[in-house]
């Protein structure tokens, strides 16, 4: 039996759900405000409801907050909003903001039957409304490259994401591959080498596949000429394969020159930088928070408003990636629960030692970077005292077992450093 959660609902709608409730098969639970439903979530052996209906009655509640409360909590949820229709807007509002979709009052019996069996199916077949979603953010520059990968991702139009080193270019590729109906018959990124390799990778792709393409940072180092993506685009077109294609755009704005077709055949698409979006930051910070702490088995880091105002004004260069890796430093580095501001201080002063690659969220690791797994042979998660060994271990071969450039480089102490690498019978 499906379970629905109704959060602030007007007295004369409670009847009318309770009766689609009941022809739904739903069981439906009723609280005053957004503070009991929390307190209900977070209870021992709580389960989340399948739906959370949250009533906006008035435009100055804090209806973001509240959202950004229950998608955290809740995250399995689907979320009804309803509001006024004078608050419509604000309903277009809430989708940017975790809600899936939205009624206006007075409540008709027909239409809210409809969006609980929707919400209910696309729960039960575990699916969020658009993969595109994962696009982590509310900035106006965030929200309009969602709004326009989601017009093109169930398209057949070919797309050039551009954008700089870091900021989720192959990402956002693979969620709009998954987004396609046919995206789970794709090739996922290969890097452009020249025209006979290309012509391989179309051959093995395989006919109505899709294929992922890093572009070169530079044109074409033997002919000096500009990549003709005109010529690719009509290649692919001809296996009735569809291309998306990864351009690195530099700081400055300075991208390789290329020979683009028009927006009928090739869409561009703009990856903002995260430095031009600091309202990101904090959703971005969190996310990766939350990620860290489920795999290293640790309790969530709490981020003080010093540590945050640093954040905010710092001037990424690597942009979404180096924010990841920040935060999986500071959970090396700390074993309280409080971000420590020189901690952060400190990464950002200095070159930091590579991050090990995450296999479970970046495709493509680095040759030079370390790799330390963090699932065992059977799919779990290791224990976190296994993880720590390798990493030193790591360290200790990176850096030719100099433990002072190991623990000025890492930010672990002295003494603990020299503890553990005893421990571990490493020497210098």
């Amino acid at each position: 039996m499906s379970s629905l959660l109704v959060i602030s609902a007007v007295a004369e709608s409670l009847p009318l759900l309770q009766e689609c409730a009941r022809h739904l098969d739903m069981d439906m639970h009723a609280v005053a405000d957004t503070s009991s439903a929390v307190e209900q979530l977070t209870l021992p052996g709580a389960i989340s409801p399948d739906i959370i209906l949250l009533h906006i009655a008035e435009p100055e509640i804090a209806y973001t907050a509240q959202l950004d409360t229950l998608t955290r909590i809740a995250r399995r949820s689907r979320i009804l909003v309803t509001m006024p229709l004078s608050l419509r807007p604000i309903g277009l509002e809430a989708l940017k903001c975790g809600a899936h979709d939205f009624l206006c009052l007075p409540l008709q019996k027909e239409k809210l039957t409809s969006a609980l069996r929707h919400l209910i199916q696309s729960e039960k077949d575990n699916r969020s409304v658009s993969p595109v979603d994962g696009l982590v953010g509310v900035s106006p520059s965030l929200t309009h490259l969602q709004l326009r990968a989601r017009a093109y991702a169930q398209g057949t139009r070919h797309l050039l994401i551009r954008g700089e080193r870091g900021v989720g270019k192959t990402h956002l590729a693979l969620m709009l591959q998954q987004e396609n109906p046919l995206g789970e018959a794709s090739v996922i990124a290969h890097s452009y080498r020249d025209d006979t390799h290309f012509q391989q990778l179309l051959e093995h792709a395989g006919e109505g596949r899709t294929l992922i393409l890093d572009l070169p940072e530079r044109s074409n180092n033997i002919t000096g000429q500009p990549l003709n993506l005109v010529k690719l685009c009509e290649e692919a077109s001809a296996y009735h394969i569809r291309i998306f294609f990864c351009q690195h755009t530099s700081r400055r704005g300075r991208k390789p020159s290329l020979m683009m077709p028009d927006e009928s055949i090739l869409v561009p698409l703009l990856y903002p930088p995260l430095r031009t979006r600091p309202e990101d930051i904090v959703a971005q910070f969190s996310v990766f928070n939350r990620r860290s702490a489920t795999m290293l088995n640790r309790t969530p880091l709490t981020l003080c408003d010093e540590g945050l105002s640093l954040l905010l004004h710092h001037d990424w260069s690597g942009n979404t990636r180096d924010l990841q890796f920040l935060v999986f430093q500071l959970y090396m580095m700390q074993d309280g629960p409080r971000i420590e501001l020189q901690n952060i201080q400190s990464l950002f002063h200095r070159q930091p030692m590579p991050t090990p690659y995450l296999a479970s969220s970046n495709p493509h690791p680095s040759s030079s970077s370390p790799t330390i797994p963090l699932l065992n042979d059977n799919g779990d998660l290791r224990a976190w005292d296994a993880i720590e060994t390798d990493y030193i271990r790591e360290a200790f071969q990176f850096y030719r077992g100099h433990k002072s450039e190991i623990a000025r480089k890492t930010g672990m102490g002295r003494s603990t450093l020299y503890r553990k690498t005893k421990h571990l019978k490493l020497h210098g």
